[in-house]
């Protein structure tokens, strides 16, 4: 899948501190950006979008949801599926040149119709250039899609990904596959109108507690014992 965002070669080394961990308690969360993208692929400005700020007169209970955690806008359900945007959040870019294993994990909360939309987690080798959808096939998982290949997601490009998750719970994933790459970035990718029960439901995708854990082999220890 092609970015939505222009592609420069930055030569930019990433992250390369392990463990990273983001809580998204700042106002300004560093190298994370969202945008937002029509079903046609093009840009939605000033709507319908990631953020971690409530509003100063915003009412908590409209959304269900608080500052200091990324969530998506709230989506009039009465808007038809082809006027949906798909809402991106992109992390900054990271280094694991040199790690030997690499650990993911995230506090997730995401609605959604069964087997129609909901979200999912990309990832990309050059720096955002091209994505490809990150899956339970590619590391040992935890609480990752509850869509399987019998129940893709129609509305998020027929992929697999996370819907009907009302509450937050924890959810990870090795991804030591991609250990040695040297400019990996990646996004959570949500599409949906549905909003449950009466106004004020839990709706939308949450995310919370991003952690990165990279580890180095000490082969020469190991060797001596």
């Amino acid at each position: 899948e092609s970015n939505n965002t222009s592609y420069w070669s930055l030569g930019i080394e990433g992250i390369h501190s392990f463990p990273y961990i983001s809580d998204f308690s700042d106002t300004i969360v560093n190298g994370w950006t969202e945008y937002t993208k029509t079903n046609a692929g093009g840009h939605l400005k000033n709507s319908y979008r990631f953020r971690n700020t409530l509003g100063m007169h915003e009412i908590p209970s409209y959304n269900e949801c608080s500052s200091q955690q990324m969530f998506t806008d709230r989506i009039n359900s009465v808007k038809s599926m082809s006027q949906v945007p798909f809402m991106y959040l992109e992390s900054p870019s990271f280094n694991f040149k040199g790690i030997d294993s690499v650990f993911l994990s995230f506090d997730l909360f995401c609605t959604g119709r069964t087997s129609l939309d909901g979200g999912n987690m990309e990832f990309s080798t050059n720096g955002g250039n091209t994505w490809n959808i990150l899956t339970m096939q590619q590391g040992n998982t935890y609480n990752w899609y509850n869509s399987n290949s019998s129940s893709i997601l129609d509305d998020l490009n027929n992929q697999n990904g996370w819907t009907g998750l009302s509450t937050f719970d924890s959810t990870s994933i090795d991804l030591s596959f991609l250990k040695g790459e040297e400019n990996i970035v990646f996004r959570y990718k949500y599409r949906s109108n549905y909003q449950p029960g009466s106004y004020g439901s839990p709706h939308g995708m949450r995310i919370d507690n991003f952690k990165i854990h990279g580890a180095i082999i000490d082969y020469k220890s190991n060797d001596s014992n």
